[in-house]
């Protein structure tokens, strides 16, 4: 099970501010859980951003010595629409993506992330499984 999508949402109580994170999965599965933000630590939405970062410096380091021109940038919303959006607004030579592999009625149902870049993408995809 891959995670497709978080959210991390607040809302202001004027004597509290409530916050949720909702987890997507690519199966359609949804989960929700309040958290709180106005005290201890930095906060589970500081965390998800700097895991976010961990990650894009892994794939900075990985790439460094190959020297190849590449732009790092974390993003929030549906994947699938997040990259097309990004895509089109930026002048992407080449997208490099993973594919994997779900049961046909599984992306009947739900959709496929890697299918709808393939269709909307503005330039050239190159998938990887």
């Amino acid at each position: 099970m891959r995670i497709a999508r978080i959210d991390d949402l607040h809302c202001d109580a004027g004597w509290r501010v409530f916050s949720f994170l909702k987890i997507t999965t690519e199966d359609g599965i949804v989960g929700w859980s309040e958290y709180n933000e106005s005290y201890g630590s930095r906060g589970l939405s500081a965390v998800i951003r700097a895991l976010g970062e961990r990650v894009i410096g892994e794939a900075r380091h990985y790439l460094e010595p190959y020297r190849v021109g590449a732009t790092f940038e974390q993003l929030s919303g549906h994947a699938h629409e997040e990259i097309v959006r990004h895509l089109n607004q930026s002048e992407t030579d080449l997208l490099f993506i993973g594919a994997y592999g779900h049961s046909r009625i599984i992306e009947m149902v739900l959709g496929s992330t890697t299918e709808y870049v393939l269709r909307n993408a503005p330039c050239p995809v190159f998938l990887s499984r």
